[in-house]
């Protein structure tokens, strides 16, 4: 059984640690830190210069397998902060070469 994750702000730090280039779009966004404080992925809202508003996940298919509660944990929160921020629309795209991608 994997140990706790836990979910924190995202940070720029986390963002440049993480993902594989800078940033195109402002986020809101939370990261899940695994037991030994390593980044385990980074999901939340993007939002885009010609206001499309996109829902994201950037998580490995070991890590989405292995912490699925901190993964449902945080879809509920960023799906919370997008009605508190009055979002009525959220894009999202399912990454096909992922097996569960759609199901999330």
């Amino acid at each position: 059984m994997a140990g706790a994750a836990r979910l924190v702000p995202t940070t720029a730090a986390h963002c440049e640690a993480f993902l594989p280039g800078p940033l195109p779009v402002r986020i809101r966004a939370l990261t899940a830190l695994g037991p030994d404080g390593e980044i385990l992925g980074i999901g939340g809202i993007g939002m885009y210069p010609d206001d499309t508003v996109r829902a994201f996940l950037e998580v490995s298919e070991e890590n989405a397998r292995k912490y699925p509660i901190t993964l449902h944990k945080a879809a509920r929160h960023i799906l919370t902060l997008a009605r508190q921020m009055g979002l009525t629309r959220l894009l999202t795209c399912a990454d096909h070469r992922r097996e569960a991608s759609e199901r999330y």
